[in-house]
């Protein structure tokens, strides 16, 4: 008995051999963060910060050296220096979205917040937290 390969076995093999050395390959897409770049500065904006929110703008606005700021609460928004509004600080969400940013991450919060726990020990290593009022850790 012998072998007959056609086109189309053909075309598979190579098709799975290209395949197996992707996999092998392994090729990863990332943009390298400078060491001097401005951090991503996550503002809590829970109603436990409204008796010193001015302070907090100002720790913020100071503390983001000119770069992006973004206020978490119940959700991520975009940066507003209006009053407080969120019922509660969940930290988790804001900094899931800062580490697929990449870059350093400060958070300025009053400490109150929720959902510690929850978070993965990875993404709380990585962010300086700045407690108002209060000092920077």
């Amino acid at each position: 008995m012998y072998s007959r390969l056609t086109l189309g076995l053909a075309a598979l093999r190579v098709i799975a051999c290209g395949a197996l050395l992707l996999l092998i390959w392994n090729p990863v897409s990332s943009r390298p963060t400078r060491a001097d770049s401005p951090p991503l500065v996550l503002l809590d904006a829970s109603l436990s910060m409204a008796g010193h929110w001015q302070e907090a703008l100002d720790t913020a606005r100071a503390l983001s050296h000119g770069g992006v700021i973004w206020r978490f609460g119940a959700q991520v928004a975009a940066f507003d220096t209006a009053a407080p509004t969120d019922g509660s600080s969940r930290l988790g969400p804001a900094l899931d979205a800062a580490a697929a940013r990449g870059g350093p991450i400060v958070v300025v919060t009053d400490g109150g917040v929720r959902d510690v726990a929850s978070i993965a020990p990875d993404l709380l290593e990585r962010p300086r937290i700045a407690i108002v009022p209060g000092r920077v850790a």
